[in-house]
């Protein structure tokens, strides 16, 4: 069982979200970053969501769905395809409320602006 969970805001704030519709997610589910769209970057962060595990980055917990780095590209916004996902388990049962959000290597939140993603979410056999 797969679902598509596609993003669009264009905010200068941190990304918070709340859905359309409850999702009810039973059993253990996993979600990756399947694409994103966003301002080019200048240096390395991290795409954060509220719903998934912490991992230890650089001593710090943070919630990664992925680490994003900075092109080569002229131009004002990249697109970014990942045709190899990473999944995280998601640490919820009910997502209805979602919080994206971009982080320096120390942690620290950066004012994203104009983030387009999608989020593919699966469901996992429990090991």
């Amino acid at each position: 069982m797969d679902f598509y969970l596609f993003i669009s805001q264009n905010s200068k704030d941190i990304h918070s979200k709340t859905l359309p519709k409850d999702f009810y997610l039973e059993g253990v589910w996993e979600v990756a970053l399947s694409e994103i769209r966003l301002k080019t970057l200048s240096h390395s962060v991290f795409f954060c969501a509220n719903f998934v595990d912490q991992s230890a980055i650089n001593n710090i917990q943070l919630p990664v769905l992925r680490q994003l780095f900075p092109g080569e590209s002229k131009e004002e916004y990249i697109y970014k395809e990942f045709s190899k996902e990473q999944f995280y388990r998601v640490n919820t049962r009910l997502l209805r409320y979602i919080e994206l959000y971009l982080c320096d290597q120390s942690g620290i939140r950066q004012s994203p602006s104009d983030i387009d993603c999608v989020l593919h979410f699966r469901w996992s056999k429990p090991t």
